[in-house]
């Protein structure tokens, strides 16, 4: 299946999940400007690894065992303490906004495409393009999103478990060569199911939240 699908599926995950912890956050403006800098700055970075790491190397990597059942169950981890701290709030909402393994393997994607189709470009210029661009969109659906009713814990305990989901996928990503045209329906039927998943994961920790608020 074609793993621009899935590098677009993953980076929309967490685009919302950071916009919505961005919303929350007190001192908008700062939490605004600090976020922009250390995501291109972060960017910058994977495009410079992805001026020496290939797309089959990428996904090599991510066959691996070694890389991805740890990146398993670091998702499974914040899953768990996502779902638990979502009323309770252990955790300062920044921690929540750490880099995952889905999330560094799509930004890198999202780095290593800007670098092909930018001419003459350095790595870390590319990646810093890339990072200004996803930091632009991430705070400008924050600014969406600060008036909505979604509990931006909840969807982070969904975002991971969306990657838990999206890194067996990934795994086979790279089956479509570069240029072949898309198989949308070999494409659409797993992304499908991801996002039922994703939707009735949110639907659960919302009736979950809702009950508790019942009883309290």
């Amino acid at each position: 299946m074609s793993w621009i699908l899935l590098l677009t599926a993953g980076l929309a995950v967490f685009l919302v999940r950071d916009g919505l912890l961005l919303a929350r956050r007190p001192q908008w403006p700062m939490a605004a400007l600090v976020y922009a800098v250390a995501a291109t700055a972060g960017f910058a970075m994977l495009g410079t690894a992805s001026e020496t790491v290939s797309r089959d190397q990428a996904f090599a990597l991510l066959r691996d065992p070694r890389i991805w059942i740890p990146a398993v169950a670091i998702h499974g981890v914040w899953w768990l303490a996502c779902f638990l701290t979502r009323q309770s709030r252990l955790l300062p909402a920044w921690t929540l906004l750490l880099p995952t393994p889905i999330y560094l393997f799509s930004a890198g994607g999202l780095a290593w495409l800007t670098l092909q189709r930018a001419s003459g470009m350095d790595g870390w210029l590319a990646g810093g393009c890339a990072g200004a661009g996803w930091a632009a969109a991430v705070v400008l659906f924050s600014r969406i999103a600060s008036h909505s009713r979604w509990n931006e814990r909840e969807f982070a305990a969904t975002a991971n478990l969306t990657a838990i989901l999206l890194i067996p996928l990934q795994q086979q990503g790279d089956q479509t060569a570069e240029g072949a045209p898309v198989d949308w329906l070999a494409s659409a039927l797993p992304l499908a199911a991801v996002t039922s998943l994703v939707v009735l994961s949110f639907a659960f920790h919302r009736y979950r939240s809702s009950r508790d608020a019942a009883h309290s």
